[in-house]
């Protein structure tokens, strides 16, 4: 079946060989097709390359291709070229026959047309074009004996590759769309293929169509959901005769009921893509089409353990899966998905260094479709959820694994098909789908913070609050605690104290003290952020009590932290440098790359407020450098406020302009909010900025840096190092005889609790130790502390070897 019916005949003129038939006339023109055109050539043109496959899923272009390629290269035979189409045969022991009828070869017996043609082109030269093979796949072994003649070239279009010795394969890819969420202006969305083919063919059947600001976002969208295939396009165009297109796009809800309008004169499967995808579906073998329906539950395609854990959901809906594909992860279920790529219905990938398959989103649609007809849908989707959990829950018991972000990124890769799974969740109405959707909930919120995903991570708390009805007020006031944060972090403040709230209420139990801790450190962020600094005080250090009596010590920092922000805020920054002090250590460790980082980032902030720019950047380097490792674009954009920040003090406005925009475009681009407290120093300082620069000027710099990545805004100029003349180093107070011993059993390498059972003291006045002496030393951490011991020999060094 002829994918693409554009052609017309014309009788054959590039050759000495009138009966060798005709080759296509194109009717409309190949839009994005030079390349293409030019690949396919030259690689025809190669003397050792016989055998060229086009191969592509349905409506994708094959036909039309071997259409441009074939009147080029046939000029270039002595016996010209011939197009055969084998659109009208399934049976492969017709090809034969059809092949010499085409040549002109007059009649034979049955069973004698192989050894017609192998006489017939034993001395000619020519270029055979095979149309449409994939339904006489069998008939392979017929072109391989046709490639026996020296002066034959074959070129062959087919959803499936022939698998025969020596064959090149050119697989077709989709017309170029423009990038997810991208804001173009018109005329640089008109030079899309996809969009001019759109236009092109929307203007055969409406003369003054145009591609307007009107109607530009409707027309991408459409050409996205279609994939960007040549025939949906033309199909879908066609229906501009009677609606605009932001009317196409809203009376269908999925791409194959955009694609249904096509001309009457081409066959019935080219009239509509559902039909075309069903052309090929009905080609599969019974095994490879049950697994094209059950991968169909995926999003941005699976590797290649969860197709086989797909594969059982068979046995999971207790209904018998396809007799050759064994579902338990065997090696038929491989070679069943390598089978569906080569029949152009599955794409293949690599991802970190393992096959990935999926396919794109119109077969998924028709894929979908077969599925709910089979009633194997529910299985399906509860085995895709079953796995997709365990993913999750085992990613996220990695977080201590470095590098830091590597979980991170695992999850990102699958977050389409976690997606999936919670969206069957919050559809199915039984209970296991509720269980399953509040556990992925769970496991994935940290995520959710971490990369950015804040407006969805409240929406699928809120489902989640409700799938937690009935649970036991632990778990419950752990969902209430996660949604507060995220309230949080859009600046919702007055849905934070209320989810928060109900977390303290849900967590007075004394098993429940930990957990209580956080929310009402969390209670305190927001209630600073309201203004009521007493209030806030007293939380973080009712917070911060609690942790020290559980003897938590990584939670600790977090409390230290909130605390030594009020202090810098009231300038009393000699005790929130203490505070700090005693928070950085904490978080040296596995799996606290994001406390340390936060950590960091107040120092630098304390910093600022002090004057001291060049210690500022320093700590926001090292800062910038751990949230970097994350991926985190909200941390991004407050380490990029942070530099703002210092660019002003070292009078540098127009970089501060650009830094400061950045930073507003990351925040917007995530919808998180600075804390009210950031929110004023920023403020305050872009209004210097803008009275340095003039308001003008300020704008244009602010534009430019909105248009910057991140990394490029922190690099846009290099940064000036602090004259160091200008402050003169503080000598370090004086220690005690026992911070002198601490500060040796520090030296040493020795941990708090092994310093406090040397010396006999508790961990908590270690810890109190510990912050008076990175004080009085003006250092952060203990390897700083070491380092400046063994500099200034206050303690001995290592034995020499």
């Amino acid at each position: 079946m002829p994918e693409e019916s554009t052609f017309g005949t014309a009788p054959a003129t590039h050759g000495r060989q009138p009966g060798l038939g005709p080759l296509p006339v194109p009717r409309t023109s190949y839009i994005g097709a030079a390349e293409a055109v030019a690949a396919v050539c030259a690689l025809l043109r190669r003397p050792e390359i016989r055998l060229l496959t086009l191969t592509g899923p349905p409506g994708i272009g094959k036909t039309r291709l071997s259409g441009q390629v074939a009147p080029i290269l046939a000029a270039l035979y002595r016996d010209g070229g011939c197009f055969v189409a084998l659109d009208a045969i399934q049976d492969p022991g017709l090809v034969a026959a059809t092949i010499a009828q085409r040549l002109g070869i007059s009649g034979r017996g049955a069973g004698a047309w192989e050894d017609a043609l192998h006489d017939y082109l034993r001395d000619k030269q020519l270029l055979l074009v095979l149309d449409n093979f994939e339904q006489v796949l069998p008939a392979a072994p017929l072109v391989a004996a046709l490639l026996e003649a020296p002066g034959v070239k074959v070129l062959v279009t087919s959803r499936a590759v022939l698998r025969l010795y020596g064959e090149h394969i050119w697989p077709l890819q989709p017309l170029a769309l423009p990038a997810p969420a991208a804001s173009q202006p018109v005329a640089a969305l008109a030079a899309y293929p996809a969009i001019r083919l759109f236009v092109e063919r929307a203007q055969a059947v409406r003369p003054d169509f145009a591609l307007t600001a009107g109607n530009a976002s409707a027309v991408t969208a459409i050409c996205t959901r279609l994939d960007g295939l040549p025939l949906a396009i033309e199909l879908a165009a066609a229906g501009v005769r009677r609606l605009a297109p932001a009317t196409l796009l809203g009376q269908y809800q999925g791409g194959l009921d955009l694609a249904v309008d096509g001309p009457a004169d081409r066959p019935p499967r080219q009239q509509a893509l559902r039909l075309a995808i069903g052309w090929s579906y009905d080609l599969l073998t019974p095994a490879a089409r049950w697994l094209l329906r059950h991968l169909a539950v995926c999003r941005g395609g699976c590797s290649v353990p969860a197709a086989q854990a797909i594969a059982s959901a068979g046995a999971a809906a207790s209904l018998p899966p396809a007799p050759a594909l064994r579902p338990d992860g065997g090696l038929p279920v491989w070679r069943t998905l390598v089978a569906l790529h080569d029949q152009s219905l599955l794409w293949q990938r690599e991802q970190a260094g393992a096959p990935r398959f999926g396919m794109l989103e119109t077969i998924r649609e028709y894929a979908l479709e077969r599925l709910e007809e089979s009633g194997e849908a529910a299985g399906a989707h509860l085995q895709h959820a079953r796995y997709f959990l365990q993913f999750a829950e085992q990613a996220r018991r990695a977080w201590a694994a470095p590098p830091p972000g590597g979980w991170l990124d695992t999850l990102a890769a699958e977050h389409d098909n976690l997606r999936a799974a919670l969206d069957w969740c919050a559809e199915d109405p039984s209970a296991e789908a509720g269980a399953l959707g509040l556990r992925l909930v769970e496991g994935l919120w940290r995520f959710w913070e971490l990369r950015d995903h804040l407006g969805e991570a409240r929406r699928r708390l809120a489902t989640a609050l409700i799938w937690a009805a009935g649970e036991p007020p632990r778990r419950q006031g752990r969902l209430l605690w996660i949604a507060g944060c995220f309230a949080t972090f859009q600046g919702d403040y007055a849905a934070a104290r209320d989810l928060l709230a109900q977390a303290v209420e849900h967590w007075q139990a004394p098993a429940s003290q930990f957990e209580l801790s956080f929310a009402l450190l969390a209670l305190g962020n927001v209630t600073l952020a309201q203004g009521d600094r007493p209030a806030a005080r007293a939380l973080y250090t009712e917070s911060l009590a609690i942790r020290r009596t559980l003897d938590q010590p990584e939670a600790i920092a977090g409390a230290l932290v909130a605390l030594a922000t009020l202090a810098a805020l009231d300038a009393q920054f000699a005790e929130a440098e203490a505070l700090i002090a005693e928070a950085l250590p904490l978080t040296d460790r596995p799996g606290r790359a994001y406390d340390r980082a936060l950590v960091l980032l107040s120092a630098a902030d304390l910093a600022l407020r002090q004057g001291a720019q060049g210690r500022a950047e320093a700590l926001l380097d090292e800062s910038w450098a751990l949230i970097t490792t994350l991926g985190q674009r909200t941390g991004l954009a407050e380490c990029l406020v942070a530099y703002g920040r210092a660019a002003v003090a070292a009078d540098r406005p127009a970089r501060a302009a650009q830094l400061f925009g950045a930073a507003a475009a990351q925040l917007e681009a995530t919808g998180a909010r600075l804390s009210p407290e950031r929110q004023v120093e920023y403020d305050r300082q872009l209004a210097a900025v803008r009275a340095r620069l003039g308001a003008t000027a300020c704008a244009t710099h602010l534009a430019a840096g909105r248009r910057l990545s991140p990394e490029d805004a922190r690099g846009t100029a290099p940064r000036e190092p602090a004259p160091r003349a200008a402050v003169a180093p503080r000598p370090p107070a004086p220690l005690t005889r026992r911070e002198h011993a601490v500060l040796a059993s520090v030296a040493s390498g020795l941990t708090n609790a092994q310093i406090a059972a040397q010396l006999t003291l508790s961990p908590h006045t270690v810890n109190a130790h510990l912050r008076t002496i990175y004080a009085k030393l003006d250092v952060r951490t203990r390897s700083a502390a070491t380092r400046y011991a063994l500099e200034h020999h206050l303690v001995a060094g290592p034995p020499e070897k």
